[in-house]
C-alpha cells in the first residue's frame, strides 16, 4: 500500500515502472481487478512494481496524479 507520505519514494523515484492501482474498499470493479494486478506484479517481478493507493484516504496523492479515485490504474515511467 502506498500512501501520501511514501508515494514519491515508492512510485516517482522507483527504478522500475510502477503500476498504481487507485482503489476503494467498497469498489466492486476494484476488487475484481485486484487479482490481475497481483498476477502482473508477480509475473513481472523485478521489471514492474504494482502498488495500491486507497483513493479515499490518500486523496492528496490521487488528486496530484489527476485520478478521480474510482477504478483507476496507471503505469508510471520516466522514459
Amino acid at each position: 500500500m502506498v500512501t501520501d507520505a511514501t508515494f514519491e519514494r515508492d512510485v516517482l523515484q522507483s527504478d522500475v515502472p510502477v503500476l498504481v492501482d487507485f482503489w476503494a474498499p467498497w469498489c466492486g470493479p476494484c476488487r475484481m481487478i485486484a487479482p490481475l494486478i497481483d498476477q502482473l506484479a508477480e509475473e513481472y517481478q523485478g521489471k514492474l512494481k504494482a502498488v495500491r493507493d486507497d483513493a479515499r484516504s490518500e486523496a492528496r496523492t490521487r488528486d496530484g496524479e489527476d485520478g478521480d479515485g474510482d477504478d483507476d490504474a496507471r503505469e508510471t515511467n520516466d522514459e
